[in-house]
């Protein structure tokens, strides 16, 4: 369920870029991660 979460949010961002490339992007780059996470928020 949390694999799926985390994926839906990946999707629903907006920059460019695969979804293995965002997934690594996030992993390695707290503000990218964090700029996903608020997205939620919203």
């Amino acid at each position: 369920m949390l694999r799926r979460f985390t994926l839906s949010l990946l999707k629903q961002d907006k920059s460019k870029g695969s979804l293995k490339g965002k997934r690594k992007r996030a992993g390695w780059d707290n503000d990218f991660l964090l700029q996903v996470l608020a997205t939620q928020c919203d």
